[in-house]
């Protein structure tokens, strides 16, 4: 995986977490601290280059996500020819195949933004 499909990768898992609305530290919780908030930041970031099947088999699942998809966006597995994506995965999908990096960035700021607010609303 080079460098820009790392930095893909982790945008995706990123989309993931925010859109189930959930913190580094929930995620952390909810894999019974079997994945640290600081490793999930650093495969998002693009710093870790390949997690281990185990550790995305877990992310899925917290995330709500078909183990294979997640295993896809990784690179672990790869799609026979001529076989259709199929979009699981709501805005995520739409996402990924419609915008670059950057775009992809702003989206994800602007749905963290969102929640925070929406979080704040109800105090």
């Amino acid at each position: 995986m080079n460098e820009g499909e790392r930095k893909s990768f982790g945008i995706y898992l990123k989309e993931l977490r925010v859109l189930a609305g959930l913190s580094l530290r929930k995620v952390e919780k909810a894999t019974n601290k079997a994945v640290s908030n600081a490793y999930i930041s650093q495969i998002e970031s693009g710093k870790i280059e390949t997690p281990s099947p185990h550790i995305l088999d877990k992310l899925a699942t917290v995330y709500g996500v078909p183990h294979r998809e997640i295993m896809e966006a990784a690179g672990y597995i790869r799609r026979p020819s001529g076989e259709k994506k199929l979009a699981t995965s709501g805005i995520s999908f739409s996402l990924k195949q419609n915008l670059t990096n950057e775009e992809r960035e702003e989206v994800v700021r602007f749905l963290e933004y969102l929640r925070f607010r929406k979080g704040k609303k109800k105090q």
